[in-house]
């Protein structure tokens, strides 16, 4: 019987260079997340009433609904741009440490706690578990992504008011993943300080 050979695992300071998008997800993140506090303002200025109270068609614009449907694309990009910059940077440190032969073969469909784990575990002999403040940030954003990219029908009995369909709060969850996408690099730094210059830069409008 034939043993598995033993897995190659290189520094995290290895020379080199890669095609990932993490960083640039990060900034859209953060961009996208900008925008989307003008249109809420804008909203709110525009829309015939306060929010919390239903207005009748005649009451609203084609322009209204838009505007408002813009909020709503704003609130979503950022969910789906914070998950991404936390699982390209993951699938990122796989092939540093692993190369990409080994890291397809062994980790890359993996889930994204289930992958980080196995990831300090192979490369760092480092036990995480779910009490881990980066274990359970990035719970956290897996959730978030899978409600939004894995969205699962519900069924009603009759007429359901807007009010009442539920759905994340806007911005304040859009703000709460961006935040959550900061503190997971922010942990993984501390779990990792080797890897600390390839993780995305703080974020600044400055040209």
């Amino acid at each position: 019987m034939q043993r598995p050979k033993p897995l190659s695992v290189s520094s995290p300071s290895t020379p080199g260079a890669w095609l990932v998008n993490d960083n640039r997800y990060f900034e859209n993140a953060h961009m996208l997340l900008a925008e989307l506090e003008l249109v809420i303002s804008e909203v709110n200025r525009q829309w015939p009433k306060s929010l919390s109270e239903s207005v009748k068609e005649d009451e609203t614009t084609k322009a209204h609904w838009r505007l408002a449907r813009k909020r709503d694309l704003l609130s979503d990009s950022v969910k789906v741009f914070s998950a991404m910059s936390v699982e390209a940077f993951l699938n990122f440190y796989g092939v540093l440490r692993l190369g990409s032969r080994q890291f397809d073969r062994k980790l890359e469909l993996l889930g994204p706690v289930a992958k980080l784990k196995k990831l300090f575990e192979l490369c760092d002999n480092i036990t995480l578990t779910d009490n881990d403040a980066i274990v359970q940030v990035l719970d956290r954003i897996a959730k978030l992504r899978n409600r939004q990219v894995h969205p699962v029908a519900v069924k009603v009995s009759g007429y359901l008011p807007a009010e009442e369909r539920g759905g994340d709060k806007i911005p304040e969850v859009a703000k709460e993943a961006v935040a959550d996408m900061i503190l997971f690099f922010q942990e993984f730094g501390k779990c990792q300080p080797n890897v600390a210059h390839h993780l995305p830069k703080p974020y600044t409008t400055d040209a």
